[in-house]
């Protein structure tokens, strides 16, 4: 001023009214949030239902499987493409093979114990006609040796075909060769006799010759 001394002019303005548009500005941004929350959790809920619900699936067919023993498969939806579906469709795949190697063994068992019962029935009937009058009959002697080598190699064959096709997808090796029908019907029926005590007549007039593998025809007549 005039005198020299010295003024300080200071304007204040009141900040309420912005604190007050802070804190609503707080609030609906607290609330905008919230609501942008939802359908991020609902979605992401739902997406981990449908990514879970095949793999869950899964877990409860395989304890329903280690409960029941019963092989069972998924079902699918053909109409998807994705992963799971690939997933689902492997594991549908490993039980067809598990469940086809489960019935080639039982299989193998059932056969094994119903093609070997005849082989060792004769060996063994053949053996005991040893041990009573092999030493006092030669002709028996020879003719029990000969049968017990005869169904000793049938079970070594037959043994290897049961195991053949106990193998996934494998057939028999056929080896034809020409035969005398009569002579095997004659030979096996006096084997069949020796073996079970049984009477068993072959009527036969000529020789019938035929294009077979004798070792599988030997056992289907045995099945007979």
């Amino acid at each position: 001023m005039g005198d020299g001394s010295v003024v300080n002019l200071q304007i204040t303005k009141s900040i309420s009214a912005t604190e007050e548009m802070l804190a609503v500005l707080r609030i609906v941004l607290i609330a905008v949030t919230i609501i942008a929350m939802i359908p991020v959790l609902v979605s992401s809920t739902i997406l981990s239902n449908f990514i879970a619900r095949p793999i869950r699936s899964m877990i409860d067919t395989m304890k329903e499987i280690q409960t029941s023993g019963q092989f069972k498969r998924l079902s699918l939806e053909e109409k998807s493409k994705d992963e799971l579906v690939e997933m689902g469709k492997t594991f549908n795949h490993m039980i067809d093979l598990l469940q086809a190697n489960f019935e080639k063994q039982e299989q193998f068992v059932s056969n094994a114990s119903h093609e070997l019962k005849t082989p060792l029935t004769v060996i063994e009937s053949y053996a005991s006609l040893l041990k009573r009058k092999g030493m006092e009959r030669p002709d028996l002697f020879d003719e029990s040796i000969e049968a017990i080598h005869s169904e000793a190699i049938r079970m070594r064959e037959m043994t290897e075909q049961m195991l053949l096709l106990a193998k996934h997808q494998e057939k028999w090796n056929i080896e034809k060769e020409n035969v005398n029908l009569t002579d095997i019907m004659a030979e096996l029926a006096k084997v069949y006799k020796n073996a079970y005590n049984r009477t068993v007549e072959i009527y036969s007039g000529d020789a019938i010759e035929a294009v077979t593998d004798v070792q599988k025809l030997k056992q289907l007549l045995f099945i007979f």
